[in-house]
């Protein structure tokens, strides 16, 4: 008879009676006056009972419960539910509480344009970039074209800040990767260090006169700028009334080399140990943190430059040819924070057997394109950085 009202409550009864001794009796309330276990032939086991059997047993014999035990149970279930709930949260912080939608996209990628050209000479190169990263925003940017790119390098930095800024696509945490050829190259630089905010994590140079070029050299271009367009720049423009002018222009040009392209602010800054060129590569202590936070900087050479002499410029003067008693890399190892990138494995050279123009890069046999846009697109780079 106890056994069938023990199975009637939903418990094992074995499981329940082996908890006590033989023999013992209790009383069942609203069921039978007494029962006695000596009528169970089965001796007790030395199973342990589960929660739901002493509950049972409890609500038989009218034992007042453990407090402190029931207490225990449902502190340790909480403590359970707890460290499921901060499990959750952890996950949720992690994936930024966004929905796969909204997750943070590729970083975008800029592109800049060299002296004197515009976002339309770098469209292949964009071109290029977006087939090897479609799932990345390739932007070329247009903001220095015209007569901005005359304009002295740190007036051009501030308006390539004021750009990437006003950009929503740039102005996020998630900052950007550059790329810029020449003229575009040294101008990102010099923003890297000065603002790095929007901050570029990969930074990458080509043909760029990182230590400056040689007067002589920048005379030579002021030359073919003439000849080319002399309306590009306000300056040039403005001295030019006629043909005969144009042809004046470019003699005094000729007689006067270092004084013509001081005309011109972003001439001047070009120079070789100009006031800009010194400040740049003497960065500031601030100047250094942001070149550290790069997490990449690639520098590409081209050996057969005709436009940036030296071509060791794109290279922050670093040579290949050795020379007595130095290494290529004793003037980079000098460099405040170009020397952290350098011990870190951070900054890398390249040169190809190119010539300065973008046309190369794509066209010529020689070119390491190839070997740059990997430098853009290895995800592996980034999980480096963050490990």
């Amino acid at each position: 008879m106890s056994l069938t009202i023990l199975s009637a409550i939903g418990s094992n009864p074995l499981e329940v009676l082996s908890t006590f001794p033989v023999n013992s009796q209790f009383t069942c309330p609203k069921t039978i006056a007494h029962c006695h276990l000596s009528s169970v032939s089965r001796e007790p086991t030395l199973t342990r009972p589960s929660l739901r059997s002493n509950r049972v047993f409890r609500q038989l014999t009218r034992l007042p419960a453990n407090k402190k035990s029931h207490h225990n149970i449902r502190a340790g279930n909480l403590k359970r539910r707890l460290l499921v709930l901060v499990v959750i949260l952890c996950c949720l912080v992690k994936d930024g509480f966004q929905t796969p939608g909204d997750r943070p996209f590729p970083r975008p990628i800029a592109v800049l344009h060299g002296l004197g050209l515009s976002a339309e000479s770098m469209a292949h190169i964009a071109h290029s970039i977006q087939v090897q990263n479609p799932d990345r925003v390739v932007i070329n940017l247009t903001c220095l074209q015209g007569n901005n790119n005359f304009l002295s390098i740190d007036e051009q930095v501030e308006i390539l800040h004021r750009n990437l800024m006003a950009t929503d696509t740039f102005n996020t945490g998630q900052g950007l990767d550059f790329l810029g050829h020449s003229l575009g190259g040294l101008i990102g630089r010099a923003y890297m260090q000065k603002y790095n905010s929007p901050r570029i994590h990969r930074f990458i140079s080509i043909h760029s006169p990182q230590m400056g070029v040689s007067t002589f050299q920048l005379d030579r271009m002021l030359i073919s700028f003439i000849v080319k367009d002399p309306t590009q720049c306000d300056k040039i423009r403005s001295l030019i009334q006629s043909r005969h002018d144009l042809h004046m222009l470019m003699s005094l040009v000729l007689v006067l080399f270092e004084k013509a392209s001081m005309t011109i602010p972003v001439f001047r800054d070009l120079r070789e140990r100009s006031d800009f060129m010194i400040g740049l590569n003497n960065p500031s202590p601030s100047e250094c943190s942001n070149i550290k936070q790069t997490d990449l900087v690639v520098l590409v050479k081209a050996n057969q430059d005709d436009i940036v002499i030296p071509c060791e410029s794109s290279h922050l003067g670093r040579f290949h040819v050795s020379r007595p008693g130095r290494t290529a890399d004793d003037d980079i190892l000098r460099t405040p924070g170009y020397n952290y990138l350098l011990c870190n494995g951070r900054l890398v050279f390249i040169d190809h057997d190119c010539r300065h123009g973008t046309e190369d890069l794509i066209t010529c046999p020689h070119s390491k394109w190839a070997v740059i846009l990997q430098y853009l697109s290895a995800t592996e780079l980034d999980q480096s950085r963050q490990e």
